[in-house]
């Protein structure tokens, strides 16, 4: 009976122990605001290493404004008679200048085929419109595809358009908005030709492009309608020639790029840092 009384005793001695170790502890925790064994991983969190500093800098800074992207749908056409198949497609932004001279072009396109009530092969007319949006931050630029054939011909012809925008308000922009040198023609005439003469054209050994009675002349003559077909990129203003416009039809398009520092100091301050920003982003 001892020996249960002592056992009984020393249990109780020890629920008594263990009980103010918890007392204790939960003292602690509400005098510190801390959980036992909190502290010594609080302080190496919070140790201030050269890095850590410096990481934490960064994030306090103010990030930059995210690039304006305008979203678009691609919208398709199919207005195909017995005569001539007639394909778009285009984009639709919900801006209604961009929208407006896409669906514009696209029916203007077909329009050149609708009196034509003849096929002269076993392959019917043909005219098809796509497109390759080639810039969408500040400036929304798209080019335009227009494919045609005619029954009978030797073969199609592809022309290019290019429109270019501010966005996301949908401004069209045109060549002579950049400039404030009224003779800017003048000066991308003669970079253009030079541009021309490092391509790989098959060009006749005994003329040059300044030569006027070849068409490589009048292509990049000092006139707007020969520029009129371009994108700000990156690098330079780029210009696009369509079939037979600077080269033979077997070369294809042409593209030429003009570098900003060419054509810099003749251009209008506001847009040089506009069109030639870095970090162009195409969807």
């Amino acid at each position: 009976m001892k020996r249960i009384v002592s056992l009984c005793l020393l249990i109780a001695c020890l629920l008594a122990l263990a009980g103010c170790g918890i007392a204790f502890a939960e003292q602690i925790f509400q005098n510190t605001g801390e959980q036992p064994g909190a502290s010594a991983t609080k302080t190496a969190d919070n140790s201030a290493t050269p890095s850590n500093a410096t990481e934490s800098a960064k994030a306090q800074e103010t990030p930059e404004p995210a690039k304006i992207l305008l979203q678009y749908t691609i919208e398709t056409i199919d207005e195909s008679d017995d005569y001539t198949t007639k394909e778009a497609s285009y984009p639709v932004t919900g801006v209604s200048t961009i929208d407006e001279d896409a669906l514009e072009l696209v029916h203007n396109a077909f329009a050149d085929f609708d009196d034509i009530e003849e096929i002269f092969s076993d392959q019917k007319n043909y005219v098809g419109v796509d497109f390759d949006v080639e810039r969408n931050d500040e400036i929304f630029a798209v080019v335009y595809q227009i494919s045609s054939y005619y029954s009978g011909a030797a073969h199609g012809t592809t022309m290019n358009v290019a429109k270019v925008y501010t966005s996301p308000d949908g401004a069209r922009v045109e060549l002579g908005d950049l400039f404030a040198n009224p003779d800017y023609v003048l000066r991308l005439s003669q970079l253009a030709e030079e541009k021309l003469r490092t391509l790989d054209i098959d060009v006749p050994q005994d003329k040059t492009y300044l030569d006027e009675d070849i068409w490589f002349y009048e292509g990049v003559a000092p006139d707007e309608v020969n520029f009129s077909q371009f994108v700000p990129t990156e690098t330079g203003l780029q210009f696009i020639f369509s079939d037979y416009q600077v080269a033979p039809f077997a070369v294809g398009e042409v593209r030429l790029t003009i570098p900003w520092e060419d054509i810099e100091d003749i251009m209008k301050p506001e847009w040089i840092d506009k069109v030639s920003a870095s970090d162009q982003v195409v969807l």
